[in-house]
């Protein structure tokens, strides 16, 4: 299937996350998770998933061993 190559402006919904460089993403789940990064404020270690067809954001509700605080990191999505 071929996709159209263009740039579509998405109002998406659902949580909101702030505007951040350095994060990471992982495409999987028909979406992608985004990791980490810093914002105007501080760096981060949250994780998103956004759901391409729904066009929505959900923060993902982490606990035991939780990274710390950062960004420029990579990241993968293993099976």
């Amino acid at each position: 299937m071929e996709l159209p190559r263009r740039w579509v402006r998405v109002d998406p919904k659902g949580d909101n996350y702030s505007g951040r460089t350095g994060h990471s993403c992982a495409i999987a789940n028909n979406g992608f998770y985004l990791f980490g990064g810093a914002d105007s404020e501080t760096r981060t270690n949250d994780i998103y998933y956004f759901h391409a067809r729904k066009r929505q954001w959900t923060k993902i509700k982490v606990d035991g061993d939780v990274p710390l605080a950062r960004s420029g990191s990579e990241s993968v999505v293993y099976k």
